[in-house]
C-alpha cells in the first residue's frame, strides 16, 4: 500500500478518536452535570457517527490484508458491514423521532439493518475463528456451542419475561408486534452468544498464532462482543419496564461497543504493520 493509503488510514484514525472523546464527554455532560431530554436525543442521533468512521476504517484496513481474497480481509470486510448497518439502524430511528415525531418506535424498519448488523458481525468472527483454527470448525465442541446458545436463548426469555409481564400491553395493543419485538430480541441475543463463544475461542488460539500479534485485536472483540450484549439485555429490560430514555445505560454500552470493534479494526491494521 503506498503512503497515501497510510496517510487517509491516519487521518480516519484520528477522527475516529476525535469523536470517541467529543462524544464521551458530551454524553457525561448531558447524564451527569444538565440532563434534557432534547440533548440526550441529540447523543441518541449522533453516537452511530462513530460506528460509520469505523466501517470506513474496517474497509480500509481489510485492503490491507487482501480484501475478499484473504479470509483476514473477509473477516473484516464483514465487521466493517456490520458498522456500517448499525449506522443505518440508528439514522433511520433518529429519522423516526426528528422526521416523523415518533419517540422510540420499537419494532420499525430500522431494525431490519441491526438484525443484518449483528448478522455480517457474527460472520465476520465466524470467518475470523477459522482462520486461526485452520479445521473444520463444525465438528469442534458443538457440543458446548449449542450449550452457550441455549444458556443465551434462558437469558433472552428471562429478560423478555419481565418485559411482557411488566410491560402486558405490547400483547394487547398489536399481538403481531409483540411477536416481532419477541424474535429481534431471541434473535440478537442467541447470535451475540455464538458470538462470544467464537470470539472467546479465537482469543485463546491467537495467543500462538502469528507469534501472538492477532491477541491484542482479537481481545479487544471479544470486549466489544461482551459490551453488545449487556447493552440488548440492558435495553430489553429497560424497555420492559418502561425506563427507558435517550442516552441512558444502553446508548452508552452500544457507543463503546462500537468503539470497540473500530479500535479492533485498527490494531489488525497495525498488526499488519508489523508483518510487513
Amino acid at each position: 500500500m503506498g503512503n497515501t493509503d497510510n496517510k487517509l488510514f491516519t487521518y480516519l484514525t484520528i477522527v475516529f478518536f476525535l469523536l470517541f472523546f467529543g462524544l464521551l464527554g458530551y454524553w457525561v455532560y448531558v447524564n451527569f452535570l444538565a440532563y434534557n431530554e432534547d440533548l440526550a436525543y441529540v447523543f441518541t442521533s449522533v453516537y452511530c457517527t462513530i460506528a460509520f468512521v469505523g466501517g470506513i476504517l474496517g474497509l480500509k484496513s481489510a485492503k490491507y490484508w487482501g480484501g475478499s481474497s484473504s479470509k483476514i480481509g473477509k473477516a473484516l470486510l464483514f465487521l466493517s458491514f456490520g458498522l456500517i448497518f448499525q449506522f443505518a439502524f440508528q439514522i433511520s430511528y433518529s429519522i423516526y423521532y426528528f422526521v416523523l415525531g415518533i419517540e422510540n418506535p420499537y419494532p420499525s424498519v430500522g431494525d431490519i439493518f441491526y438484525v443484518l448488523g449483528n448478522l455480517t458481525f457474527l460472520l465476520g468472527i465466524i470467518k475470523l475463528y477459522t482462520v486461526l483454527f485452520q479445521q473444520n470448525t463444525a465438528s469442534y465442541n458443538v457440543r458446548l456451542l449449542g450449550f452457550l446458545i441455549s444458556v443465551g436463548l434462558v437469558i433472552t426469555y428471562i429478560t423478555l419475561y419481565i418485559k411482557y409481564v411488566y410491560s402486558p400491553e405490547v400483547f394487547q395493543i398489536d399481538s403481531t408486534k409483540a411477536i416481532i419485538v419477541f424474535l429481534i430480541d431471541a434473535i440478537t441475543v442467541t447470535i451475540n452468544t455464538a458470538m462470544f463463544y467464537l470470539i472467546a475461542n479465537s482469543f485463546v488460539i491467537s495467543l500462538k498464532y502469528m507469534g501472538g500479534i492477532l491477541r491484542g485485536p482479537v481481545l479487544i472483540l471479544l470486549t466489544s462482543v461482551l459490551l453488545f450484549y449487556v447493552a440488548d439485555i440492558e435495553y430489553t429490560i429497560s424497555d420492559g419496564l418502561g425506563n427507558w430514555k435517550p442516552a441512558g445505560i444502553d446508548d452508552f454500552l452500544l457507543f463503546m461497543a462500537y468503539t470497540a470493534v473500530g479500535i479492533g479494526i485498527i490494531k489488525f491494521k497495525k498488526a499488519y504493520d508489523k508483518l510487513v
